[in-house]
């Protein structure tokens, strides 16, 4: 599994404005770890740009129950 390997490129890619890569790669970090919290968290963060409220929101309870 290269789940901080993909949290750091779906940061970068979300820093580049490139959301939609970002979302896919926060995506694949969190299924292959669904116990990282920050993968989750991240993944809210970049939903929440691309106007995704409610999959953001999922995200970040995805985030809090851990």
């Amino acid at each position: 599994m290269y789940t901080d390997a993909r949290n750091h490129l779906g940061v970068a890619y979300g820093l580049l404005g490139r959301h939609q890569d970002s979302v896919n790669q926060l995506r694949r970090a969190a299924k292959e770890n669904p116990d990282s919290a920050l993968a989750w968290t991240n993944l809210g963060v970049t939903l929440e740009v691309v106007g995704d409220i409610k999959g953001a929101s999922e995200a970040y309870t995805g985030a809090i129950r851990l």
